[in-house]
């Protein structure tokens, strides 16, 4: 986003607190019929909308249309990433069209409606913008401010949908709300393992890392400079099988998390079987040789739920509902759109992929992915169209701030 990360927290859920402003409108409102019988009697003017209505104007391209306004001043490419973010939470990157235009004008919504969009803004500013940086940050890179921030909205949406911790409580009063609601926030996002420490303190020299001697590939890890590593970097390794070419990678990786602060990462290979072999090596090397958890590390592919127990490098032990010692990144991240988020993951290369790919979610992939070393296992077994893919995750990658390794026995021109 173009700006001082220390901030962040000062801003940044304000504008993700806005992110469903569009249900402050009658066409959302007319969706629920027990909804709408309760506002008539309250008086509100809902007009002649029907549900159809709703269903045709959806709540993100309500949003989208209904907060131009409040940004009119906010720099270009933070509104754009704003508005995008807004209209795509749910999946999807959608724009408004003229036909929404003119259905949405046609509903004539009562002055009452805005009065209560520019209200419930007022007061989320009041307890969610402490205040804006100076100057207002403005991302360089348009495209990538879009899904960094729309990945991160959806996680917090989907994070704060939980009705285990979230239950409805219309008549609080605010404070006390609002502080009911702090503290559940806090358990949903400690539950669901985004507190787990995913930095490690090890050596970052390879015979220090792996107790053993370097063989020359690895001993050139060793060589890097550092200064080098500390901005985002692409790395191809190219050696014959049996050279220690993973061995290298991980050493690398080290070497980048002792820089950036994080050994979070994603190995993707290009099959099953060869994910399943990689999955219990990476579990061993984070409790040998990291001395993190091995459970943080998840196995991301279409058969993981097959075998994930199986590889696991310890036994699951029994748990009671919240019992505290549940190792909760095991739970939380185990649906495919979530497991790139996982601190460390180990599967197949498709569902990397599917972060720059015009699929739904693309963008909760994506942040999944942001800021973490991603290593490409056996480079040379993808096709044309797969390396096409690959060649445009990279590019997202990059922008994103994510270092590369590359791996191959034999390159291909």
């Amino acid at each position: 986003l173009n700006t001082d990360a220390t901030t962040l927290h000062e801003w940044l859920p304000y504008l993700i607190a806005l992110h469903d402003l569009g249900k402050l409108s009658v066409p959302f409102q007319v969706l629920n019929e027990s909804q709408l019988t309760r506002l008539k009697a309250e008086g509100f003017l809902l007009g002649g909308a029907t549900p159809k209505d709703g269903r045709d104007l959806h709540h993100t391209i309500v949003g989208r249309m209904v907060m131009q306004e409040l940004i009119s001043d906010w720099p270009e490419n933070l509104a754009a990433a704003f508005i995008e973010m807004v209209s795509g939470h749910h999946g999807i990157f959608q724009r408004e069209t003229d036909i929404h235009r003119r259905d949405f004008k046609r509903l004539k919504e009562a002055e009452e409606w805005p009065q209560l969009r520019r209200r419930a803004a007022q007061i989320l500013s009041g307890y969610l913008l402490h205040q804006w940086p100076d100057p207002i940050p403005n991302p360089t890179n348009q495209s990538a401010a879009i899904m960094a921030l729309n990945g991160f909205c959806i996680l917090c949406d989907w994070l704060g949908s939980d009705e285990e911790y979230f239950t409805p409580a219309p008549f609080t009063p605010l404070l006390e709300y609002i502080s009911n609601s702090r503290r559940r926030a806090y358990e949903r996002v400690q539950d669901a393992g985004f507190f787990q420490k995913a930095t490690s303190a090890a050596p970052t020299k390879f015979g220090e890392l792996f107790g053993i001697s370097p063989r020359p590939l690895q001993s050139a890890i060793d060589l890097i400079p550092g200064s080098l590593l500390e901005k985002p970097t692409l790395t191809i390794i190219e050696a014959p099988t049996g050279e220690g070419k993973t061995e290298a990678a991980l050493t690398l990786a080290r070497c980048r998390g002792a820089l950036r602060g994080t050994d979070e990462m994603y190995i993707a290979l290009p099959t099953t079987a060869t994910s399943n072999a990689l999955f219990s090596r990476v579990q061993t090397h984070l409790e040998t040789n990291l001395n993190l958890p091995p459970e943080l590390v998840r196995l991301v592919h279409g058969q993981d739920f097959l075998r994930s127990d199986d590889l696991s490098i310890k036994p699951m032990d029994s748990f009671e509902p919240g019992d505290q010692t549940e190792p909760p990144a095991l739970a939380w991240f185990a649906p495919k759109k979530k497991a790139l988020l996982a601190p460390f993951g180990v599967g197949t290369v498709d569902q990397a992929e599917l972060a720059a790919l015009n699929v739904r979610h693309n963008a909760l992939r994506m942040i999944g992915l942001a800021g973490k070393t991603v290593i490409l296992d056996e480079i040379h077994a993808y096709d044309t169209y797969m390396t096409t893919i690959i060649k445009r995750m990279l590019t997202w990658l990059a922008a994103l701030g994510c270092s590369v390794i590359l791996l191959s026995a034999t390159l291909p021109t």
